[in-house]
C-alpha cells in the first residue's frame, strides 16, 4: 500500500503535518511495513519552495533525502524571507554530512530543477491544489489530520484495491522506514 505526499518545504502546514502527524503514521503504519511512503515536492508558494526542493533532491543524490528534508523543516522560516537562502542551504547541506562540493555541483544541474518543475505539474494533472496533500493508494485523502489519514489507510488495508499505484517515486532507503522519495 502508498501513501503519496505533496509537499512543499515553506509550507507551514506541512511542517505541522511533518512534525506532529508524519511520526503517528510511521510509528502506526510504515514501521510495521504496512505502507511505503513516498514523497512529492508540490513547489507552489514561491522561489525559495523551489531553491530548497532542489537542495532536497541534491541531498538525495547522498542517500541523505530525509536528513536534509528534517533539517529544511526545522530551519522553516516565514514564506520566501530568506530562510532557505543559497548560503542557509548550503549550511544545512553541511549540517546534514553531505559533500557539499558535490551537493552544490548538483544544484547548477537544470535537469535537476526541471525535474521539480515536472513533479510540481504532475500533483497538479493529479488534483493536487495545495499542501501537504495525501493520496492513499492513489485516492485524495480528505485533510492531513491523523485520523483522516488513519482511517483512508484502515479502510485501504481492509478492501485493497487491485491494481492501485501511486504515482512514480524514488526509494532512497533512509528513516524514515520504509519510506520513499520524489523531491
Amino acid at each position: 500500500m502508498k501513501l503519496d505526499v505533496w509537499s512543499d518545504f515553506q509550507c507551514p502546514y506541512c511542517l505541522t503535518y511533518w512534525t506532529d502527524v508524519q511520526p503517528n503514521i510511521v510509528s502506526t503504519f510504515i514501521a510495521s511495513g504496512q505502507v511505503q511512503l513516498i514523497y512529492h515536492d508540490y513547489t507552489f508558494i514561491g522561489p525559495e519552495s523551489l531553491a530548497a526542493a532542489v537542495a532536497a533532491r541534491c541531498a538525495d543524490q547522498q542517500g541523505k533525502f530525509w536528513e536534509y528534508h528534517d533539517l529544511l523543516y526545522a530551519n522553516q522560516g516565514k514564506e520566501n524571507s530568506g530562510a532557505f537562502s543559497a548560503d542557509r542551504l548550503a549550511s544545512l547541506a553541511s549540517m546534514a554530512g553531505l559533500d557539499v562540493g558535490t551537493w552544490t555541483t548538483c544544484l547548477a544541474d537544470p535537469a535537476v530543477s526541471a525535474a521539480d518543475q515536472a513533479g510540481t505539474e504532475q500533483g497538479k494533472a493529479l488534483g493536487v491544489d495545495g499542501t501537504p496533500t495525501l493520496f492513499v493508494n492513489g485516492t485524495k485523502v480528505n485533510g492531513f489530520d491523523f485520523l483522516s489519514i488513519s482511517t483512508a489507510i484502515e479502510g485501504a488495508l481492509t478492501s485493497p484495491t487491485p491494481g492501485t499505484t501511486s504515482t512514480p517515486g524514488r526509494t532512497p532507503g533512509t528513516s524514515p522506514a520504509s519510506a520513499s522519495a520524489t523531491p
